[in-house]
C-alpha cells in the first residue's frame, strides 16, 4: 500500500533570538528545571539553528554551542545533534519554505535504513529506522536512505510514518521511537542529495562535516562534565576505613592528566582546522579535498579522546558498580551512545583512511 504525503504549512512568529551560546546556557538551565529537551531547545531558538531560514552560524559557534549543551546535559546535546539534520535543507531544491518554515521541528535518523524505489508513479520509501531521537515531537523527519547506489535523504512529515515503541537500549536515556515507512510516496523536491554543493549557495560545511562538528562539540562537553564530576565527588575508602579524594592519588593524577591533555589538545586541533577551513570560503563546494580530510580527522580524533576520558573516570569511579542515574554513569551512557553515530563509526574511518592516502572521499561521510 502506498501512502501519499500530506504537507501542512507551519507558520512562525518572528522574534528576537539571543546569542546562540547564551541560548545554550538558557536551555541547560531549563532542562535542569524540568523542561523537556525539545521544548528547551525550541524556546531558546536552538532547535532549528542549522536550518536555511535562520541566519548563518559559524562552525566555531556551532562547536561551542554543542560543547556547552553536552557539558550541561548530555541528553540535551544529543537532541540538539539530531535536530540539526535540518541543515540538509540547504541542499533541497526548490526552496521548501512554502511548506516548511521557521517553527518546524525537524529531526534526523542516523542510519540509512530505508530504500527509495520507483513504482511507476513516483518514488516510494520503505524502511525502518531505530531509535530516532526527537521523533515523538518532530514535525518533519530527515530519513537517510538508498536510491540505487546513491545515499540520499527523504524529507517526510511525521504524519506519514508509523512510530513504534522506543528500543529500550541499555545506553539510551531518551524517548527515541522506531520510525517505520510502509511505502510512503515522496515528492521529487523532498528527496535531497547532500553530496555536492548546497543548492542555494549557502556558506555551510558539507552536511556530514557540519553534523559531525556539532556532535564532536557535544562529545567534548560530556567529557568535560565527567572529568569535573569525578574531580569533585569521587572518593576512595581504604581498608582501614579512611576516606580520601581519589584525585589525590598520584598514579591516578598522572592518568587523568594524560586524558585531559589529550582531549584539550584535540579541541585545539579542531579549532585550528576549523579556522583554516573557514578563513577563506567555507562554502561547501569551494572546500578542497585536503581541507575536508583534515577537518574530519580532527573531528574523529576529538570524539575518540573525549570518549577515552569518560571511560577512564567512569572505570576509576566504580564502573558498573555505580547506580543508574549517577552523574558519571549518565555521562558514560551518553558518551557511548554518541560514539555509535555512523559519522563516528567504521565506515567514516574507512572513508577517511581512503581519502587520507589518495582516494576520493565520498560525500556521505566527508
Amino acid at each position: 500500500m502506498t501512502t501519499a504525503i500530506s504537507t501542512t504549512d507551519v507558520s512562525a512568529r518572528p522574534e528576537e533570538r539571543p546569542d546562540p551560546l547564551e541560548a545554550a546556557r538558557e536551555a541547560v538551565a531549563a532542562v535542569h528545571g524540568g523542561t523537556r529537551p525539545e521544548e528547551a531547545l525550541r524556546d531558546t531558538g536552538l532547535l532549528d539553528l542549522s536550518a536555511p531560514w535562520r541566519p548563518p552560524v559559524s562552525p566555531e559557534t556551532l562547536l561551542s554551542v554543542g560543547e556547552e549543551l553536552g557539558h550541561g546535559d548530555g541528553a540535551l546535546g544529543r537532541v540538539f545533534v539530531a535536530a540539526q539534520a535540518a541543515a540538509v535543507l540547504h541542499w533541497a531544491a526548490p526552496s521548501p519554505e512554502g511548506k516548511l518554515g521557521e517553527g518546524s521541528h525537524v529531526t534526523g535518523a542516523d542510519e540509512d535504513s530505508g530504500v527509495l524505489t520507483d513504482d511507476g508513479s513516483g518514488a516510494v520509501l520503505t524502511g525502518r529506522w531505530r531509535e530516532v531521537v526527537g521523533a515523538t515531537t518532530a514535525d518533519w523527519l530527515v530519513l537517510p536512505c538508498r536510491s540505487g547506489p546513491r545515499r540520499v535523504f527523504a524529507l517526510v512529515p511525521t504524519t506519514a510514518v508509523r512510530r513504534g515503541h522506543g528500543v529500550a537500549g541499555l545506553l539510551d536515556d531518551l524517548a527515541a521511537p522506531e520510525v517505520v515507512c510502509d511505502g510512503v510516496t515522496v515528492a521529487p523536491e523532498r528527496i535531497v542529495d547532500a553530496s555536492g554543493p548546497p543548492s542555494r549557495g549557502s556558506r555551510i560545511l558539507p552536511f556530514p562535516l557540519h553534523l559531525r562538528h556539532i556532535a564532536s562539540g557535544v562529545a567534548l562537553g560530556i567529557a568535560r562534565r565527567a572529568v569535573g564530576e569525578f574531580v569533585r565527588t569521587a572518593r576512595h575508602r581504604s581498608r582501614a576505613g579512611a576516606v580520601q579524594r581519589m584525585i589525590e592519588q598520584p598514579v591516578l593524577q598522572r592518568e587523568l592528566t594524560h586524558a585531559v591533555q589529550s582531549f584539550r589538545a584535540a579541541r585545539e586541533l579542531l579549532d585550528a582546522e576549523t579556522r583554516r577551513l573557514t578563513s577563506g570560503s567555507p562554502q561547501a563546494g569551494a572546500l578542497t579535498r585536503g581541507g575536508r580530510v583534515r577537518l574530519a580527522s580532527a573531528q574523529l580524533h576529538a570524539q575518540r579522546c573525549a570518549l577515552a576520558a569518560v571511560r577512564l573516570v567512569f572505570s576509576k569511579a566504580g564502573g558498573s558498580a555505580l547506580y543508574s542515574g549517577h552523574p558519571l554513569e549518565r555521562a558514560w551512557r551518553e558518551s557511548e551512545t554518541l560514539s555509535t553515530h555512523p559519522l563516528f563509526g567504521p565506515e567514516a574511518e574507512r572513508e577517511l583512511a581512503r581519502a587520507q592516502f589518495g582516494g576520493y572521499p565520498s560525500g556521505a561521510m566527508l
